[in-house]
C-alpha cells in the first residue's frame, strides 16, 4: 500500500501534463484564422499552414479548399464559397466562419482552423414588390410626408448592403427624405388636383455603397383621390331651342340637355329639375327626366298654328349651387300635303338595288328631284345617317355619288334613306330607300395569325410526326378568300405541310448534333386572280437526347514519362468529347483499372504522378479510363487505354562484378604471348539504353611515366597482354580501371583496381593492401566528340535536300558542319584526299540522316492540319484502323487460298498423268481448274486495288524501316546517336495527340523494337507475300491450262485421223470380198 500512492500520482501528473498540452494546442489552434473574399476562382492562395506547424499536412475537409502536403498552402477549388448561400440565416454583423479539420506534423496532431468568408458586392438590392402603390388626397397640404413601407433588400452585408433612394420622373411635384433606421418619405411638393391629373407613375431606386455598386427599381404608383370641390356647369352642345311638328305624337323626344361635373363618384351626381318659374301649359305638355335630362311630350299634339314655349331646366350637385340653362320648344304647325322623290339611276340597278365594286373612286349613281307639280319653295332632299354617300344640288336637282371607295371587309351592303324637308312647315315627310351591295375583290393577302412560331423538338423523334398548325385568315369572300399553304422552296425536304388544313409536319428522324436549328418559311396564297400570299417563320429547335457516348481522340493513348520526376509531374492528357449538349455532354473521367502511381484530374483531363517513377523498378503502366457523361435517365460511357513509358535516366552507376574487390590479385606467366587474355573485368548497369553501355579505361597518374604491358578493352573489358614480357616487368601491376556509362550530358562511373603479378610461374597471388590512387580527382572525362558521317562532294543533291529542310551548311573548304536551327552540327562533312575512302563508306549513312531530316519536317504540316481539325483526325484515324484490319484479312485470306490453289494444281495435273499419261486432264479436273481460275482472276483485281489504296501505309513503313536501319548503323558510335530524334507519330506507331511523340537516341532505337511495329510491318510483308504467291499460282495455273488444252486439240485431231483410216480399211475389205466371188475381174480402179 506504501508504494501505491507514487504511482497514482504520477499518473495523475501525466494526466494534467495532457490536458494542459491539449488545451495550449487548441488555443494555439484556435488563433489561426484565414481570411478570404467570397466566389474565388480555383487555384487562389487561401494561406499556409508553415507559419504556424511543421509538415506533412493533409486537410481533412476537402470541400472548398486543398492543401499541398509539403509546403502547407490551401488554395481554392471548382466548388466556391459564396457567403450569402453558406449563412442565409446570419446576420449582417456577423463574421462567417468555415471551421476545417488538418492532421499536422510528424506526430499526426488533429488541428482546426477557421477561414472567414469576406463579403463581396456581388448581390444587388431587389424590391419585393415590382409595384408600389399609394393614395393620397387631392386636398392634402404641401410639405406633407407619407410613409413607404415598402424597402429594398441586399443580401450582402456592411457597405455593400447600405442602401441609398432616389425618385426619378416625379416632375418636381413629389421628393424623397430617407431618415434613420432607415425609413423612406414621399413629401408633395406641390398642390395636386384630381381633376388635372388623378395618377403620377414614378421609379423609385435603390443604389448600395459597395465597390461597383448595384442598383434596383420598383415603380411608385400615388393614385389622387377625390374632394367634393366642383360644381355643375352645362355644357356647350346642350341646346338652346328646338321645333317640333304640329302633329307630333305623345313621349317623343323633343331635346335632352347636358350637365357635366368634374368630381368623381358621388360628387360627381347631378339631379336635373324645373324652375318653378315654369308656365303651366309647358308643365303639362313637356316633362323632364330627372338624371337624364330628356325633355318629351306628355300628349299627342294636334296644332294647326305655331307656338313656344320657355322652359328653364336646373342642373344641382352635392352641396352646391344649381346651374340653369333656358329651352326654347317651338310647335310648328302640322303639314297638308307629302313631297314625292323621283330616282333617276345612272348605274345598272334592280329594284332600286345596285351592285359596287369594292376600291372603285367616288362616282355618280343617280340623279334626285322633286316631283314637279308637288313641289314647293323652302323644300330639300337629304341623307338620313351617316353612309359613304353624298347628295349634290345642281340646278334644282341632286347628284347622288359615293364619297369614298367602298370596302367589302368593312361592310358588304348598304342602306340609302332619302327624306325631303319643308322650311316653314312640318311636312310629312317623303321617304325612299336605296340598297347598294358591294361586291369583293381580292385585295386581301392572307394574314397570318402568328407571324413568328417558335417550337421545341426533341432529336429522335418518330419517322412521321406532326409539329403544329398555322392558320392565315383572308378578308376575302369565294375563291378570294381560300387559303392554301406551301413551304419556301428552299426548305428542307424533310418538312412537309398539308396545303388545305396547314399542318406541320417532319418526315425525317431529327439529329441535333447534325442540326440544332431548323427555320421554315410558311406561305400562305389565296386564290384570287392575280393570287396575293404572305409569309411566316417557324423556328424548331432541336432539344438533346442522351444518344452520344463520350468518344476519346484515341482508343489508345501512349505517354512517355521520364523517370525520377516529382511527385504531381503532368503525364499527359486524355481528351474526350461528346457531341451532346448540357449534362448530356459534361463528361467525367474515372481510372477504373491501373497498374500504376497515377491520379486524374477530372477538369483538365491531365495525368500526373502521385510518386517517383523508378524505370529500374517498372518500365512500362497500363491504365484503363472510363468517360461518363451526365446524361438522363442512363449514363453513357467509353472507355480508353492509356499506356506510359518510363524513359530513362542516367540515375544508377555502374557495379563492378569482376574482379570482386580492389585487393584481388592475378598471377600472369612471363612467358604469356601477346593477345592472351589474362583477366576481365566485367561491370552491370541497372539502366538501359546508352545509360547503361560500359566502356573500360585504364588510367594513368602520369601517362608518359607510367607505361603497363598489358591493355584493357574499352567494350568487353579484357585485359590482354599488350606486348612481350621481359625481365623488366616482372612484378606486379596495379591497373587502375574508370567503368563509366554512356550517360548524357554526365557519364557515371565507378573504378575498381585490377592486380596482376607478373611471375616466371603461375602460382597463387596475395596482396597484403589495396593500391590507392596519387593522380587528379576528376576522373569524369567528356567523351570526345565524333563525327556523325562524312562526304567529299559538298556540292551533292543531299546538301541541296538538306537546305530545303532547314539545315546549313557553314565552315571553310576543308571542313563543313551541317547546322539545323542555330543548334550544334549533326553531321561534319569534310573533304580532301584524307577523306575519300571515309566518304565512299559513310554516305548512306548520310542519305538516312538527309531522309529522317525531311520526314521530320514534312510531317509538321500533317500535324498542325490535324491539331487544328480534331474531328478530321479521329475520322481518319478510324478509317486507317478498319482499313488495317481488312487488309490483315486479306493477307490472310490470300495465304489460305494461295496453298488451296497451288495443291489443286498439283493434284490435277497428277491426275492427269495417272489417267492419261503426260498433259492429260479429267473433265473435272479441267471444270475445278477454269473454276479456280476465275476465282483468282476476280481476287487478283480486287488486291492490285488493295495494294493502291495502301500506298500510305506502305510509305510509313518503309520510313521506318528505313530510319531504323539507319537507327542501327549510329548505333555504333553513341555521341551521334543522341543528336538524332524523330517524330514517331508520322510511322503510325503513336496518336497524333500524344505528348510528347518525339522520341530521340536510344528511346527511338526501343521503338524499332515495339511490339507494334514488328507486328504490322511484318503482316504487311505477309499480306504483300500473299498476293505474290496468287500471282506465281495463276501464271502456273495458265500453262497448265494452255498445255492441256494443246494436247486435247492434238488428241482429238489424232483420233479422227484414226477412225478415218479404220473407215477405208473396211470398204477394202467389203470391196475385196466382191471381187471373189464376181466371174468379172476386178476394177484395179477402186483399189486405188
Amino acid at each position: 500500500m506504501g508504494n501505491g500512492t507514487p504511482i497514482n500520482m504520477s499518473w495523475a501528473g501525466l494526466m494534467q501534463i495532457l490536458l494542459v498540452v491539449v488545451h495550449l494546442q487548441q488555443i494555439i489552434c484556435g488563433s489561426v484564422r484565414f481570411s478570404i473574399p467570397e466566389e474565388q476562382a480555383p487555384g487562389v492562395l487561401v494561406g499556409s499552414l508553415s507559419e504556424h506547424f511543421r509538415p506533412p499536412y493533409q486537410l481533412l475537409t476537402q470541400m472548398y479548399l486543398w492543401m499541398d502536403k509539403n509546403t502547407g498552402d490551401f488554395y481554392t477549388t471548382e466548388e466556391k464559397m459564396d457567403r450569402e448561400a453558406l449563412f442565409p440565416e446570419e446576420t449582417k454583423t456577423e463574421e462567417c466562419i468555415i471551421l476545417h479539420n488538418a492532421v499536422v506534423g510528424p506526430s499526426g496532431d488533429l488541428i482546426q482552423f477557421a477561414v472567414i468568408i469576406e463579403d463581396i458586392n456581388d448581390n444587388a438590392p431587389h424590391f419585393e414588390n415590382s409595384e408600389i402603390h399609394l393614395k393620397m388626397s387631392e386636398d392634402v397640404s404641401v410639405g406633407t410626408s407619407f410613409l413607404l413601407d415598402d424597402q429594398a433588400l441586399d443580401r450582402d452585408a456592411g457597405y455593400n448592403s447600405e442602401l441609398s433612394y432616389q425618385l426619378e420622373d416625379s416632375d418636381g411635384v413629389f421628393s424623397l427624405t430617407v431618415e434613420e433606421g432607415p425609413v423612406i418619405m414621399l413629401v408633395v411638393q406641390t398642390a395636386l388636383d384630381r381633376e388635372t391629373r388623378d395618377m403620377y407613375q414614378m421609379t423609385l431606386v435603390a443604389t448600395d455603397r459597395g465597390t461597383g455598386p448595384l442598383s434596383a427599381t420598383a415603380t411608385l404608383i400615388v393614385t389622387v383621390t377625390d374632394v367634393n370641390d366642383n360644381c355643375p356647369s352645362f355644357s356647350q352642345d346642350s341646346p338652346r331651342s328646338v321645333s317640333i311638328p304640329g302633329d307630333s305624337p305623345k313621349n317623343m323626344l323633343v331635346a335632352q340637355v347636358r350637365a357635366t361635373d368634374p368630381d368623381s363618384g358621388s360628387n360627381a351626381a347631378i339631379v336635373y329639375s324645373l324652375s318653378p318659374k315654369v308656365s303651366e301649359q309647358a308643365k303639362n305638355l313637356l316633362s323632364l327626366d330627372s338624371l337624364t335630362g330628356s325633355i318629351r311630350l306628355t300628349q299627342d299634339l294636334q296644332s294647326d298654328s305655331s307656338e313656344e314655349l320657355l322652359l328653364k331646366v336646373l342642373a344641382s350637385g352635392h352641396h352646391c349651387p344649381p346651374a340653369d340653362t333656358q329651352v326654347t320648344v317651338s310647335v310648328l304647325p302640322k303639314a297638308n300635303q307629302e313631297l314625292a322623290i323621283k330616282i333617276g339611276f345612272i348605274v345598272e340597278h334592280q329594284n332600286e338595288t345596285m351592285v359596287l365594286p369594292e376600291n372603285q373612286p367616288p362616282t355618280v349613281l343617280a340623279v334626285l328631284e322633286l316631283e314637279g307639280d308637288s313641289r314647293f319653295e323652302g323644300s330639300s332632299i337629304a341623307i338620313e345617317g351617316e353612309v359613304p354617300f353624298t347628295l349634290s344640288p345642281q340646278n334644282g336637282k341632286y347628284l347622288l355619288s359615293t364619297s369614298k371607295a367602298l370596302d367589302y371587309e368593312m361592310k358588304r351592303e348598304h342602306h340609302i334613306f332619302v327624306v325631303v324637308h319643308a322650311e316653314g312647315s312640318v311636312i310629312t315627310h317623303s321617304r325612299r330607300a336605296i340598297r347598294v351591295l358591294v361586291a369583293d375583290v381580292n385585295d386581301n393577302a392572307p394574314i397570318f395569325v402568328q407571324s413568328h412560331c417558335k417550337l421545341e423538338v426533341e432529336e429522335n423523334n418518330q419517322p412521321v410526326m406532326s409539329l403544329l398548325k398555322v392558320l392565315a385568315t383572308d378578308a376575302d369572300s369565294g375563291y378570294n378568300g381560300k387559303v392554301t399553304y406551301s413551304l419556301d422552296k428552299h426548305t428542307s425536304s424533310i418538312f412537309n405541310i398539308d396545303p388545305n388544313t396547314g399542318q406541320l409536319s417532319v418526315s425525317a428522324i431529327l439529329d441535333r448534333e447534325r442540326q440544332d436549328a431548323h427555320t421554315l418559311t410558311v406561305l400562305a396564297q389565296d386564290s384570287g386572280s392575280p393570287p396575293l400570299e404572305s409569309a411566316a417563320t417557324v423556328s424548331i429547335q432541336v432539344l438533346d437526347q442522351n444518344d452520344n457516348a463520350p468518344v476519346f481522340i484515341t482508343p489508345h493513348f501512349i505517354f512517355f514519362m521520364p523517370e525520377n520526376v516529382k511527385p504531381f509531374a503532368q503525364v499527359g492528357r486524355v481528351r474526350v468529347t461528346d457531341p451532346d449538349e448540357g449534362a448530356n455532354g459534361n463528361t467525367e473521367l474515372h481510372v477504373v483499372s491501373s497498374s500504376g502511381p497515377f491520379v486524374l484530374d477530372n477538369t483538365l483531363g491531365t495525368l500526373h504522378t502521385t510518386t517517383d517513377l523508378d524505370r529500374e523498378t517498372h518500365d512500362r503502366y497500363e491504365l484503363y479510363l472510363l468517360a461518363s457523361d451526365h446524361g438522363h435517365p442512363v449514363a453513357l460511357t467509353s472507355t480508353a487505354r492509356v499506356t506510359i513509358f518510363v524513359e530513362d535516366i542516367n540515375d544508377n552507376h555502374p557495379k563492378v562484378v569482376l574482379p570482386s574487390s580492389n585487393s584481388s590479385c592475378q598471377t600472369v606467366s612471363q612467358t604469356a604471348v601477346t593477345g592472351t587474355i589474362v583477366t576481365k573485368v566485367f561491370a552491370i548497369d541497372a539502366d538501359s539504353g546508352l545509360n547503361s553501355e560500359i566502356t573500360y579505361t585504364v588510367v594513368m597518374p602520369d601517362p608518359v611515366q607510367n607505361t603497363s604491358p598489358f591493355r584493357v578493352d574499352s567494350m568487353s573489358g579484357n585485359i590482354t597482354v599488350a606486348q612481350q614480357l621481359l625481365q623488366k616487368d616482372l612484378g606486379m601491376h596495379h591497373l587502375f580501371i574508370v567503368v563509366r556509362d554512356g550517360g548524357k550530358p554526365t557519364p557515371l562511373y565507378t573504378t575498381v583496381w585490377v592486380n596482376l603479378l607478373v611471375n616466371e610461374s603461375v602460382g597463387p597471388c596475395h596482396l597484403d593492401r589495396e593500391p590507392t590512387w596519387s593522380g587528379t580527382a576528376d576522373l569524369v572525362q567528356t567523351p570526345q566528340k565524333t563525327e556523325i558521317c562524312e562526304a567529299v562532294d559538298i556540292r551533292s543533291a543531299q546538301l541541296t535536300l538538306l537546305s530545303s529542310v532547314g539545315l546549313s551548311i557553314v565552315g571553310t573548304e576543308s571542313e563543313l558542319r551541317l547546322i539545323y536551327g542555330g543548334r550544334r552540327p549533326v553531321a561534319h562533312i569534310i573533304s580532301g584526299s584524307a577523306a575519300e575512302q571515309a566518304a565512299n563508306s559513310r554516305r548512306k549513312v548520310l542519305e538516312r540522316i538527309i531522309q529522317t531530316w525531311a520526314l521530320t519536317e514534312s510531317e509538321r504540316l500533317i500535324e498542325t492540319y490535324f491539331a487544328r481539325n480534331m474531328q478530321d483526325y479521329i475520322t481518319l484515324a478510324y478509317i486507317i484502323q478498319y482499313f488495317q484490319y481488312f487488309i490483315y484479312g486479306l493477307a490472310s485470306f490470300f495465304f489460305l487460298y494461295c496453298i488451296v490453289l497451288l495443291a489443286e494444281g498439283f493434284y490435277t495435273t497428277s491426275a492427269a498423268r495417272q489417267t492419261f499419261g503426260e498433259f492429260r486432264s479429267t473433265m473435272c479436273g479441267r471444270c475445278l481448274s477454269s473454276s479456280f481460275i476465275v476465282i483468282t482472276y476476280v481476287l487478283a483485281v480486287l488486291w492490285l486495288l488493295v495494294f493502291a489504296f495502301s500506298a500510305l501505309p506502305v510509305y510509313f513503313f518503309y520510313n521506318m524501316d528505313a530510319t531504323c536501319h539507319t537507327i542501327d548503323v549510329l548505333t555504333e558510335t553513341p555521341a551521334s546517336i543522341n543528336q538524332l530524334c524523330v517524330d514517331a507519330r508520322q510511322y503510325g506507331l503513336l496518336p497524333w495527340n500524344a505528348v510528347p511523340g518525339k522520341a530521340c537516341g536510344m528511346t527511338l532505337s526501343n521503338v524499332c523494337k515495339t511490339r507494334e511495329y514488328q507486328m504490322t510491318y511484318d503482316l504487311y510483308i505477309a499480306a504483300f507475300a500473299g498476293a505474290g504467291i496468287t500471282l506465281l499460282a495463276l501464271v502456273q495455273f495458265s500453262l497448265h491450262l494452255a498445255v492441256n488444252q494443246v494436247y486435247h486439240r492434238k488428241l482429238r485431231h489424232g483420233e479422227r485421223e484414226e477412225r478415218r483410216g479404220y473407215d477405208l480399211y473396211g470398204r477394202l475389205q467389203r470391196d475385196r470380198g466382191r471381187t471373189l466371188c464376181s466371174p468379172y475381174p476386178a476394177n484395179t480402179s477402186d483399189i486405188s
